[in-house]
């Protein structure tokens, strides 16, 4: 029997169920409240999101998104319809408790400062983590970019991971995090010619712009450091909304191999809190590996989905069949695609605008008729009358 709930993600990576941050919240925050009652499906294209964006949940007939409001509606869910008498979640694991709302035991007071909290991580982590992924050159030239290429299919994976990258470039320039100077960040040069010294000037600047945002850094993993103390979680001797976001972002921040590692160095050195309660969150909600949710087909759309996919006849020299990629085999699909269309469409083209010229085929009976004709013409010509004279001339 299928999950009732299915929550469409964008993919994992590097030990992650997925690597945008409100895609990993969500699947945090459904295997904490929901555990074994939600499966995942790996999605590409945030169009099929009501929302525009991903993550978002199907239960039933529902379709819900953004992340607040897939929240609100596993939150009012009642605890006694999902949880069957001596049913146990998928994988065989022990029974665990369902709690759909994991902030029902906070007070009114804690559960609105839970609500402002998450809303500063959203926003503080989520700049310094988009800067990290998306402003760095080579943090986004040699891991994010080539990552989401990877999951996209052919033609996407060449303009879809600058797109997602131009979406965030507003943000990040109206807080002052959009391509600052990063360690790979240099003057590039011609092939043969001699790279010039760089200015002290320059250089103190790339220094001075890489230490304000260590110092922003700072200031934001400082406030929550203080705020969890020498506490597990925040609040409860489990995990609340506000463990899930933190611990999404953090772990963004900390698993990841970025080549250009800065916030990462500084999380892991000097906020060894942070980075244990991360995982503290992650080994509750996930203790083994039977513990991951169902994973249905992944959902991803491209224009061969248009098309039936044709048999290959090419054959190599040795008598057997050339080995394709898969890259190849899609760019195959579109060009007999493109072909079809073209056809297709000339036809249609034709048939609506109907030709242009009209060709006449003469044979020898059309030939005869229009012989007669002239003659019939020429027998009804008169002469003019001719004068005295001219008739006298005429009789001789």
């Amino acid at each position: 029997m299928a999950p009732p709930f299915v929550l469409h993600v964008w993919p994992g990576n590097w030990d992650l169920p997925s690597i945008e941050p409100s895609c990993l919240v969500a699947i945090l925050y459904l295997q904490a409240a929901i555990p074994g009652k939600f499966a995942l499906s790996t999605c590409t294209d945030p169009d099929l999101s009501p929302s525009g964006q991903l993550p978002y949940l199907t239960h039933e007939l529902q379709v819900v998104s953004p992340l607040s409001s897939i929240i609100k509606y596993v939150s009012g869910i009642r605890p006694a319809s999902l949880v069957g008498e001596g049913e146990a979640p998928a994988g065989g694991t022990p029974a665990r408790a369902v709690i759909p709302d994991l902030d029902r035991q906070l007070g009114l007071v804690d559960k609105s400062k839970s609500i402002a909290w998450c809303a500063h991580v959203e926003s503080h982590f989520g700049d310094l983590l988009a800067h990290v992924m998306y402003s760095l050159d080579a943090n986004w030239t040699q891991l994010i970019g080539p990552t989401l290429a990877s999951d996209l299919p052919v033609p996407q994976k060449y303009y879809v991971p600058g797109r997602i990258r131009e979406a965030y470039k507003p943000r990040l320039e109206a807080s002052d995090l959009w391509n600052l100077p990063g360690v790979e960040q240099e003057e590039k040069t011609k092939f043969g010619e001699k790279k010039p010294e760089e200015k002290k000037e320059h250089k103190f600047k790339r220094v001075f712009e890489r230490e304000k945002v260590a110092e922003r850094a700072k200031e934001c993993f400082d406030i929550y450091s203080r705020l969890l103390g020498d506490k597990q979680y925040f609040y409860l001797d489990r995990p609340t909304t506000l463990d899930v976001f933190l611990a999404s972002y953090v772990l963004l921040l900390i698993d990841p191999p970025y080549p250009d590692s800065l916030l990462q160095t500084l999380l892991l050195g000097s906020y060894p809190a942070l980075t244990l309660h991360a995982r503290r969150v992650y080994n509750r909600v996930f203790p083994d590996i039977n513990s991951f949710p169902k994973t249905l087909p992944p959902q991803t759309h491209s224009l061969t989905a248009l098309f039936p996919s044709l048999p290959s006849f090419g054959l190599s020299f040795g008598g057997k069949k050339k080995q394709t990629s898969e890259e190849e085999k899609e760019f195959t699909r579109y060009r007999w695609g493109w072909i079809g269309l073209a056809v297709v469409g000339a036809v249609v083209s034709w048939a609506m605008l109907g030709p242009r010229f009209v060709i006449v085929v003469s044979t020898p009976d059309n030939d005869e008729e229009e012989g007669e004709a002239e003659f019939e013409e020429k027998e009804e010509f008169v002469p003019p009358h001719l004068d005295g004279d001219e008739e006298e001339e005429e009789e001789r």
